[in-house]
C-alpha cells in the first residue's frame, strides 16, 4: 500500500499518446527515482512494448524501498499482456475503483495538476464540471484535461466549455436507470474491446440503438 504519509508521485499511463512513449518513458523514469511512493494509472492502456519497457525501468530504476501501485480495468480491451508484466510487480491487492463521478475529489486534483496548458477554470466552469456525470469516467476527463491544455487564453468560464461540457449539459442530472445503464454500456464496450456490434449483442439492442445511446451519454466512438 501507498504511504499517506510521503507524496505520491504519478505515472500516468493516458499520457503516453500525448507525449509520446520515449518522452512518457523518461518521465516515468525520473517520477520512480524521485518518489518514494509511486501510482501508476490505467496499465490496461499500455501496448505491450510501452509495458514491457516501464516493467524493465521498474526493475532497474526504481529504488529498493520504492511502494509502487497501479490502476487497470481488469475488463478493458488492449494492453491485456502489458497489465500482466506489470501487475507482476505491485502488491496482489485489488481494490475496485467507484465511477468518476463518484469520485469528486478525484476530478478536482485532476483538474487542478494540469501541466502542459495555462488556462485557468473559473469557480463556475469548475463547479459545473463536478456536476457532469462524466459518463466515460476517466477517459473522458483525460480527453478534456487535453482541450484544456490546448487552450491559450489564460481563463476558462462557463461558456467557453466546448458541448460536450456545456453549461446545460454540465448541469444535467441523469436518473438512476440512465446511469445505470450508460455504466451498462460502458462495461460491454469495455469487455468486448469497443466493438460496437459485439456491446450491443450483449446488450439486447441493436447496433443503431447503440450508437444513439452513447451519443446520448457522450461516450467517445473510438
Amino acid at each position: 500500500a501507498l504511504s499517506a504519509d510521503a507524496p505520491i508521485g504519478e505515472i500516468d499511463c493516458t499520457e503516453v499518446e500525448e507525449l509520446g512513449p520515449a518522452r512518457w518513458l523518461a518521465r516515468s523514469r525520473e517520477v520512480l527515482a524521485e518518489g518514494s511512493s509511486v501510482l501508476i494509472a490505467r496499465i490496461d492502456l499500455l501496448d505491450d512494448r510501452v509495458a514491457h519497457s516501464l516493467a524493465s525501468i521498474l526493475d532497474r530504476a526504481a529504488p529498493p524501498d520504492t511502494r509502487v501501485a497501479a490502476t487497470v480495468e481488469l475488463d478493458g480491451a488492449g494492453g491485456a499482456a502489458g497489465s500482466r508484466v506489470l501487475l507482476d510487480r505491485v502488491p496482489p491487492e485489488l481494490v475496485e475503483m467507484p465511477p468518476l463521478r463518484r469520485r469528486p475529489d478525484d476530478i478536482r486534483r485532476r483538474l487542478a495538476d494540469h501541466r502542459l496548458g495555462r488556462a485557468r477554470l473559473t469557480r463556475q466552469a469548475a463547479d459545473a464540471l463536478r456536476q457532469y456525470p462524466w459518463p466515460g469516467n476517466d477517459r473522458q476527463l483525460e480527453q478534456f484535461r487535453r482541450w484544456l491544455d490546448d487552450q491559450v487564453r489564460a481563463v476558462v468560464d462557463l461558456a467557453d466549455l466546448p458541448p460536450d461540457w456545456s453549461s446545460a449539459a454540465a448541469r444535467r442530472r441523469l436518473s438512476t436507470i440512465q446511469l445505470a445503464e450508460c455504466d451498462a454500456i460502458a462495461a460491454a464496450l469495455r469487455e468486448h474491446g469497443r466493438n460496437k456490434s459485439a456491446a450491443a449483442a450483449a446488450l439486447g439492442i441493436s447496433r443503431s440503438s447503440l450508437y444513439r445511446k452513447m451519443r446520448e451519454y457522450h461516450l467517445a466512438a473510438e
